[in-house]
């Protein structure tokens, strides 16, 4: 083969892709992101996927970092009360969590102690042991680093 064939059919296949995208030329979607300007309630920020600038699929809501704001050992008084199939006397951790936009949205997140396992039972727990299979479970507690920024 020539270096003139190989020329030409170079040439050749140019102008066929050539031909080829410009045949395309409208018929591929422009695909964009755009934030809105103000998130939906109760999330840090509000996405929605575009097609050819209109609006598609659902929104994409990112949630608040949240915190806990405290965390305090309490016992059932009433059947199913924080939480469904709690017993009177259950002991749980009543988890106070906060965003960390400082909003006045704190929520609960109840943890029965029977769930955290180990060898302390319901009825025997005190503060202490419960504080000690917390530490197990999710590591010592700690406090934010000042330092760092907090949130995106």
């Amino acid at each position: 083969m020539s270096k003139h064939t190989t020329i030409d059919q170079l040439k050749m296949l140019a102008q066929r892709t050539k031909t080829e995208l410009a045949a395309l030329d409208g018929k591929i979607a422009d695909y964009g992101l755009t934030k809105q300007e103000t998130a939906e309630d109760g999330y840090l920020a509000t996405y929605q996927l575009t097609k050819d600038g209109a609006p598609t699929g659902d929104k994409i809501n990112i949630p608040k970092d949240l915190l806990v704001k405290s965390a305090s050992v309490k016992e059932v008084t009433e059947a199913d009360q924080p939480y469904e199939g709690a017993a009177v006397g259950d002991k749980y951790i009543d988890f106070v969590i906060n965003s960390v936009e400082g909003d006045a949205n704190e929520s609960h997140v109840y943890l029965a102690v029977k769930d955290l396992g180990g060898s302390v039972t319901v009825e025997t727990a005190t503060d202490a042991e419960v504080e000690a299979m917390l530490t197990e479970v999710f590591g010592p507690a700690t406090e934010p680093d000042p330092e760092e920024p907090v949130g995106p």
